[in-house]
């Protein structure tokens, strides 16, 4: 076994001559492995922005059954007990760090659709999601994999139980991920050139846990909670391929195997919202921090060799900001947003999240 992230090997094998002299290459090419493991990344950055999106289903639900105080009756949070079909969007653009000094560039289309019912103490809500993304992975200012597509499909279940002020829930999704490999590496030698060129196609799925207090104080509301997502996407084996610089030569170069990727994530924080007329202005911050998330593989060309490995793990900085919409007396609800990313991930999203109550 040799490790291409020991950046001390030779390009030379010093035995038998390698195709396009891809053996235990110079320093670049060994560093430059790590762009399939940001590609595996990509597919996991976008499955974990299906997961942040299923947790905003209970605040549409809360604002479309709670009655809304008034000066007379401030503390009035009874509920109804009606079923309610929801449906939304959330998009954005997203820069993932990575080590060495890499990233990921992510722009992103979530959809989510569902039903559930919920009373003043208990929230089920079967759902389905799909999402869309493109992204690139830049290695030392070079996009090996440029303007790739990733996209999923599949659905969950999230229930919620409120005991007062206190709350619980548990969520679980589950489907198919799919993920363009597409990119190049330059061997350090004069028109020779190794890359990827394969259609990623497996499995994902993930959980999600949740505990909070809501501070209910008349028409203000102060919420605290911490929360832990783990999610997975299954490993995947194909070929690599070569080719000359004027793209005359193809062939077949070597089995690729990539790992399985999982992402541990915790968040905790605040929001701060006003309930006092149909629209519900809120603000909230939270502290991120993902343990692992970590992409690597092994391919084989006479021997095997270790891929250097892409790491991603970090904290982020969160803020959000919306206004909601809805009450009892109203048949229609609404949550929209955006939400601001700095640290490990760096960007901004915008989401648009309705129910109709029956």
């Amino acid at each position: 076994m040799y490790d291409l992230s020991d950046t001390q090997f030779n390009l030379s094998t010093g035995t038998a001559s390698v195709d396009w002299q891809l053996s235990m290459a110079n320093a670049r090419v060994a560093a430059r492995t790590q762009a399939w493991g940001q590609s595996m990344l990509a597919g996991m950055q976008l499955i974990n922005t299906a997961s942040d999106f299923m947790h905003d289903i209970p605040d549409l639900y809360n604002v479309a059954y709670a009655t809304r105080g008034d000066a007379c009756n401030p503390c009035d949070t009874g509920f109804g007990s009606r079923p309610l079909l929801f449906a939304g969007i959330k998009g954005g653009h997203e820069k993932l760090d990575v080590n060495n000094d890499a990233e990921n560039n992510l722009k992103y289309l979530d959809l989510l659709v569902g039903a559930g019912w919920r009373n003043e103490n208990f929230l089920i809500a079967p759902f389905f999601e799909a999402g869309w993304g493109k992204y690139d992975a830049e290695f030392n200012g070079y996009k090996h994999f440029d303007d790739n597509k990733t996209s999923y499909i599949g659905g969950g279940l999230l229930i919620r139980g409120d005991f007062q002020g206190f709350y619980a829930q548990a969520s679980f999704h589950a489907g198919k991920l799919k993920n363009d490999m597409y990119g190049d590496f330059y061997t350090g030698s004069a028109n020779k050139w190794f890359g990827a060129r394969h259609d990623y196609s497996g499995t994902y799925f993930g959980i999600g846990a949740e505990i909070g207090k809501s501070f209910v104080f008349c028409n203000n509301v102060l919420d605290l909670s911490a929360r832990y997502d783990f999610n997975r996407t299954n490993s995947d084996d194909f070929l690599a391929w070569g080719y000359e610089s004027d793209g005359t030569t193809i062939r077949n170069l070597t089995g690729m195997s990539m790992d399985s990727v999982h992402s541990h994530r915790i968040r905790v924080g605040g929001e701060y919202s006003y309930n006092g007329g149909v629209f519900k202005p809120y603000v909230g911050a939270y502290y991120e921090h993902e343990f692992a998330a970590n992409a690597d593989g092994k391919f084989s060309y006479k021997n095997v060799y270790n891929l250097s490995e892409a790491k991603a793990s970090g904290s982020t900085g969160i803020g959000r900001l919306g206004v909601r919409f809805g009450g009892l007396d109203n048949k229609f609800s609404a949550d929209i947003g955006i939400e601001g990313y700095v640290g490990r991930r760096q960007g901004i999203a915008g989401k648009a999240l309705f129910g109709v109550a029956f």
